[in-house]
């Protein structure tokens, strides 16, 4: 991959080795995350449905209703794993593509400016999504204060402003089949784990996906 096209997905490339989906990344990477990464995370996805399952034996229709959202959301996110996983050959021909276009319209450079338009824009809306200098409309930024609800709360706890004694919180209702009090920071930190995978895996992936658009683009623009 030429160096300017690869500095404009500079983030994809960071995101998408991170879920190990990077389309020029050493096999040993790929296997150690796919051994590592997608079991922890996939997890939290079987833990919330346990919740889930665990609330409706119990007739708790509102812890039900509680865990459905976040519960089809993981969902949401393992499956797109998944299917790009099972793509992935046709995802890393067609990165290949878009850096065999590259290197031979590179040297023209009106055609050139056109793809670098196209990228610049990739690239706004992967910092856009992602979050750097857009937190404030970011997916990660929207998730800020949602992952601090827990940490706040045991802050306050600790401290004596709030009482736990209910319980201590965790990110969502789920089922471990294991004591939560007593391995409640363990379990708290695989919930912010399967949180912040999830939320990886589709920004990476979504990304990812604009760049092939915008590529697209600035083939049909080139062409026609």
């Amino acid at each position: 991959m030429d160096s300017v096209q690869s500095q404009y997905m500079r983030i994809n490339h960071i995101l998408m080795c991170l879920i190990g989906q990077w389309p020029y990344q050493e096999s040993w990477e790929k296997f150690l995350i796919q051994f590592v990464f997608v079991p922890a995370v996939f997890a939290q996805a079987v833990v919330q449905g346990g919740g889930m399952i665990t609330a409706w034996f119990a007739d708790d229709i509102d812890a039900f209703m509680e865990g459905l959202s976040p519960f089809v959301i993981s969902l949401m996110c393992v499956c797109k794993h998944i299917n790009y996983t099972y793509n992935h050959e046709q995802m890393k021909k067609l990165a290949l593509t878009m850096a065999d276009d590259w290197n031979i319209y590179s040297k023209l450079s009106h055609e050139y400016h056109i793809l670098c338009r196209n990228y610049a824009m990739g690239r706004k809306v992967t910092l856009a999504y992602a979050g750097k200098n857009y937190i404030e409309i970011s997916l990660y930024g929207s998730m800020a204060p949602f992952l601090a609800v827990p940490v706040i709360i045991n802050t306050a706890g600790y401290m004596g402003l709030y009482n736990i004694s209910e319980g201590r919180p965790l990110m969502f209702r789920t089922e471990y089949f294991i004591d939560s009090e007593k391995y409640y920071y363990p379990l708290l930190v695989h919930s912010y784990i399967g949180t912040l995978g999830f939320v990886t895996i589709v920004v990476a992936i979504d990304t990812m996906l604009v760049f092939h658009v915008q590529h697209e683009c600035g083939m049909c623009e080139i062409l026609g």
